[in-house]
């Protein structure tokens, strides 16, 4: 049951308990009475452990209340890694070696960063499973409604995944300037869905740019299929969404100082923003050694069937 669907809400104790945690995610007015670090420190404690707390509670929820708690749970956990990295940037920093101030958190923000990470990568992987239980509940052709609706959803919680992962990336380069002890594990499974997504999520671009192509040609051949165009409809929908996507993983990818070249041209290749893309050259080079590509394969197949090979136009790829 998606959040958009998960609109009702049932009086009973266990559901009154758990919203109820949520008053106090937000810091009363009391606590910024105090210095600006002991409030941040005082607000960050009780927000963990109020996050903590919602996340085990999830079980005693029904099913269609969880979506939105959540998601509430998902805003808190990324809220709590700007907070804490706006915090460890302005602690007192301790002489090194070299003569220099480096930042040196206290042990409790140590510890308050260690549970950040370890919420995001929890959260990660439940996003993951509930993405495969939602998107297996349509039909990927389907026009209805509720199918529109469970796509929606399912792209917002492939967006909230990114940010997840991209808080988590942020996090590691961060303990790494601030000489923590190196998160192996979980940057790990970072480098490991990243790979793995990326190269799923580029073959299905390329494998729907086929589809599209292909549809359209038949349409072209017989303008009145209606199957065919619900068909062209509900592909080039989930194509838009996984460019999206693209979008959200290139910023990633950058943000953890990975090449994004290929990337970007394919971005840059399926939208047909051409003329935005083209200032970069490693782009534009990727691009041209596509099209040359293409016109090898012509020109190949030009003289071995006795046609003519025309230089294929951009707006086709």
């Amino acid at each position: 049951m998606s959040i958009y669907r998960a609109v009702r809400l049932v009086v009973r104790p266990a559901t009154l308990a758990v919203w109820g945690l949520l008053l106090f995610l937000t810091p009363s007015h009391d606590a910024y009475a105090r210095s600006p670090g002991e409030a941040a420190y005082a607000s960050l404690a009780v927000r963990i452990d109020r996050i903590e707390e919602l996340i085990a509670s999830v079980e005693d929820l029904p099913e269609w209340e969880r979506d939105g708690l959540l998601f509430r749970v998902d805003e808190e956990i990324l809220a709590l890694h700007d907070e804490l990295a706006a915090l460890s940037r302005s602690v007192p920093g301790q002489p090194d070696s070299a003569g220099t101030h480096e930042p040196a958190p206290d042990e409790a923000l140590r510890s308050w960063m260690d549970r950040a990470l370890s919420l995001s990568a929890l959260r990660v992987s439940g996003l993951g499973e509930r993405i495969a239980v939602e998107a297996a509940t349509y039909d990927e052709f389907s026009d209805s409604s509720d199918t529109i609706v469970s796509k929606a959803f399912v792209q917002e919680l492939r967006r909230t995944r990114l940010q997840h992962l991209s808080s988590i990336a942020g996090q590691l380069n961060q303990r790494s300037t601030l000489g923590l002890p190196e998160a192996t594990k979980i940057r790990a499974q970072l480098d490991e869905t990243l790979d793995l997504g990326t190269e799923r999520l580029v073959g299905q671009i390329r494998l729907d740019a086929m589809t599209l192509q292909d549809l359209r040609r038949r349409i072209a051949a017989d303008p009145t299929d209606e199957t065919l165009r619900s068909a062209l409809r509900a592909v080039e929908r989930k194509q838009t969404g996984n460019l999206e996507t693209v979008g959200g993983v290139i910023a990633l990818l950058s943000q953890m100082g990975r090449n994004t070249t290929e990337l970007r041209a394919l971005q840059a290749q399926q939208r047909g923003l051409i003329s935005a893309e083209i200032l970069d050259s490693d782009v534009f080079m990727s691009l041209l050694g596509d099209r040359l590509q293409t016109v090898r394969e012509s020109s190949s197949s030009a003289a071995r069937y006795g046609c003519c090979a025309s230089w294929p136009s951009w707006r086709s790829c």
